[in-house]
């Protein structure tokens, strides 16, 4: 979890929120800190601390429980909504129109905004503070441009909108930070170009003679398997040396996760003796294990880019799994059958004592 201090209303208030957060949530504390009153502290942080998009909180749009993602929602949409101020700043408008796009579309644009604060995030973990700071100062940026807050998002842009309300030297400062990301990460990538060389991209025929790339790769570096997509895998399965692992579809390959993450739930609850009195997993129902949502506490499924993530940049206080490489494999294979074709529980269960 991540906190940091602003000043709303006259009060210092804490915010928590996830590690490493997104555009969406530096647009909820920049409307914090602007439009926040006292009744709005009062009902939402009357100990002084706010809660932003944690699972469960009020300004959390992502399934929880059984309950369902709030459509057409995101921290920022769901803060501006608390605050009653959506139809009254067309400025604003067009910000929460592109906090929302690039939350629940992704930030595909590296030299957007929400883009360059995902770079400076993988590139500097530690600066959390600091990569908020930068962000929420861009944003306010654009709620005060001249006229109307225009669609241009890119980092180019909003140096030129500071620079045009507070000078050069303030313009330079900010933008400082984009060079910073564009160093570190086109490192990150000229290694992963260098090491793809030695990484096994193996193709796999499921059944109805679909074929599939996987590459199974062990690395800490955020541009490995950007670049294993790129040369052709279809699927990448990465672990970190924290133990966490990550599975990535190529956009457009067609593949669908919901099956793995169904069999990734189950292997794992055999795997931790998460199991019921009948020696069955606590969690088997298809509507929780295989829609989006993180039912088992381990593994996050996100069917909007066909991913399942044991932990994330905003969720590192997941633990790492306890299921090894090769049964992950076995896994994802298994899950891309179609479901009569899947293994049963007995089946999931043996290969789960078999690889330990």
């Amino acid at each position: 979890m991540f906190e940091m201090m602003i000043r709303a209303s006259g009060k210092d208030v804490r915010i928590q929120t996830h590690d490493e957060p997104h555009i969406d949530e530096a647009a909820a504390v920049l409307l914090v800190e602007e439009y926040a009153d006292e009744a709005f502290l009062n009902r939402f942080a009357p100990d002084g601390t706010l809660q932003l998009a944690l699972p469960g909180c009020y300004f959390d749009e992502h399934p929880h429980n059984g309950a369902p993602r709030k459509e057409g929602e995101c921290c920022a949409t769901l803060v501006a909504d608390a605050l009653q101020l959506t139809p009254r700043f067309p400025s604003l408008q067009r910000v929460l129109k592109y906090v929302l796009r690039d939350d629940t579309q992704g930030s595909g644009d590296h030299t957007t905004l929400g883009g360059t604060m995902k770079r400076l995030h993988r590139a500097f973990p530690d600066d959390t503070t600091r990569t908020m700071c930068w962000a929420i100062r861009g944003l306010r940026a654009k709620l005060r441009e001249a006229g109307c807050c225009s669609k241009d998002f890119r980092v180019d842009a909003i140096r030129e909108v500071i620079r045009s309300l507070v000078g050069d030297e303030a313009a330079t400062h900010w933008y400082a930070e984009v060079v910073r990301a564009d160093n570190a990460n086109q490192n990150w990538q000229q290694i992963a170009e260098a090491e793809i060389a030695d990484v096994e991209f193996e193709e796999v025929c499921l059944p109805g003679n679909v074929k599939v790339t996987i590459a199974v790769i062990e690395t800490d570096n955020p541009r490995m398997h950007v670049v294993a997509l790129a040369k052709g895998a279809t699927i990448v399965i990465k672990k970190e040396g924290r133990g966490n692992v990550q599975i990535f579809s190529r956009l457009g390959s067609g593949v669908r996760f919901n099956g793995v993450a169904r069999v990734l739930g189950i292997a794992e609850q055999y795997a931790r003796h998460a199991l019921n009195e009948s020696g069955q997993p606590q969690v088997l129902d298809d509507a929780l294990l295989g829609v989006e949502g993180n039912p088992t506490g381990f593994w996050y499924y996100f069917p909007k880019m066909e991913a399942v993530f044991n932990g994330s940049l905003t969720e590192r206080s997941v633990p790492a799994t306890a299921l090894p490489l090769p049964l992950i494999r076995l896994a994802v294979i298994e899950g891309l059958k179609p479901p009569r074709l899947r293994a049963g529980l007995a089946a999931i269960r043996r290969q789960v004592q078999e690889c330990k």
